[in-house]
């Protein structure tokens, strides 16, 4: 009786993934990147939930929520701009 033997997967020629570049050393500059993800992301979910649902500050200042808002696409922007040029 033979058994089937699944051939082995081939190990991956060429570039890794812009992701596996970013996050194969620990730095200081990396970390802050990171850190302004999470702001922008924050800031944006807590801002459009305001203008949404009237949560958490139910519509106290749209103008303070639609400068937030501008402010962390702003930021998301700037962040993504940096992991591009630290992930070359």
């Amino acid at each position: 009786m033979a058994t089937a033997v699944a051939p082995r997967p081939r190990p991956r020629r060429g570039r890794s993934s812009r992701l596996t570049r970013f996050f194969r050393g620990f730095s200081v500059e990396k970390s802050f990147t990171v850190l302004s993800l999470l702001v922008a992301s924050g800031l944006i979910t807590i801002c459009l939930l305001d203008i949404l649902l009237a949560w958490p500050w139910k519509h106290a200042s749209l103008l303070f929520d639609w400068t937030n808002l501008l402010a962390g696409f702003v930021m998301l922007g700037l962040t993504y701009d940096v992991f591009r040029d630290q992930s070359r």
